[in-house]
């Protein structure tokens, strides 16, 4: 494609003309030297050589856009296949809390059932303790008391003698 600008004068050649020039000239009877046939010319070839360009444009426009929708059809190909990967994950989590259950009962059912015998037996022992230290403390208690009488018994009896000897006693 030429970029610079050709005067009409240079471009027309009354026999070097496009078919469809011609035909309008011999239907509506123009002579070869008529101001309209050189515009109409120069104008024609101007669309001739625009036309190419255009042509340029729309095959890089193409070849682009081919890149692209390859690269849109592999995504494409490529988000089917996950969409369907990603519905399989979806089932396996939503299986997950089943399948913890089961683990727990198949694997740690005896484990915990153990766990929960030890624990009551444990719970018993420390019950049979507690009613032990119980009975043990108010024995303990009675003792005390009974030893604090007796011995502010032993205590009284002993001061009666002593103040009878230090008031009536003669010295």
């Amino acid at each position: 494609m030429s970029d610079e600008l050709k005067k009409p004068d240079e471009v027309f050649n009354g026999d070097n003309l496009p078919e469809d020039l011609k035909w309008l000239m011999s239907h509506f009877g123009l002579p070869k030297n008529d101001p309209t046939v050189v515009l109409l010319a120069w104008h024609w070839q101007r669309v001739q050589n625009h036309n190419d360009a255009i042509q340029n444009s729309i095959l890089m426009l193409k070849a682009a856009l081919d890149l692209r929708i390859e690269k849109i059809q592999s995504s494409a190909g490529a988000m089917a296949t996950m969409t369907g990967t990603l519905e399989e994950l979806s089932f396996v989590l939503s299986q997950k809390p089943l399948l913890i259950s089961r683990q727990i009962e198949s694997e740690l059912q005896t484990p915990i059932a153990a766990s929960v015998q030890t624990c009551s037996a444990l719970s018993n022992r420390l019950s049979a303790l507690l009613n032990y230290t119980n009975t043990t403390i108010k024995t303990t208690t009675r003792r005390q008391m009974w030893a604090c009488f007796v011995s502010g018994l032993v205590i009284g009896s002993m001061f009666i003698p002593w103040t009878y000897m230090l008031f009536f006693s003669a010295h």
